[in-house]
């Protein structure tokens, strides 16, 4: 389970305080593990992956302790958009399984700041 974001900026910052499990090569995506448990995937656009990092910057690497607000990835929105792809950020909760509730706090549509809550799992 999980959710989408417009980015309205080239910014992916760590939703809570985390260790980083995985920094993709290609430095589209990273994986968090939350110190209760929550393993969370970032990944930034659809097909992004074939920009080989191009546009791309990672801040943290593979075993690195995260504080909430802390930037993880950069990206230049152009180069996506000038390849043709979709710079949609997706986020997703892998072990989504093992909570009970998983509550949406922002609707589809709402504008969203970094910092914002916008999931709650129990």
């Amino acid at each position: 389970k999980g959710f989408a974001i417009k980015p309205s900026d080239g910014c992916v910052y760590a939703p809570f305080d985390a260790m980083v499990r995985q920094v993709f090569t290609t430095r589209h995506a990273v994986g968090l593990v939350s110190e209760d448990g929550i393993v969370l995937l970032i990944h930034i656009g659809i097909g992004t992956v074939k920009l080989k990092g191009t546009g791309f910057v990672s801040y943290v690497i593979e075993g690195e302790h995260v504080k909430k607000g802390d930037k993880l990835i950069e990206f230049w929105d152009p180069a996506i958009k000038k390849a043709g792809l979709d710079d949609t950020v997706i986020v997703t909760v892998t072990n989504s399984h093992v909570f009970n509730d998983f509550v949406m706090k922002a609707p589809a549509g709402t504008n969203v700041q970094a910092g914002d809550d916008v999931l709650t799992l129990n």
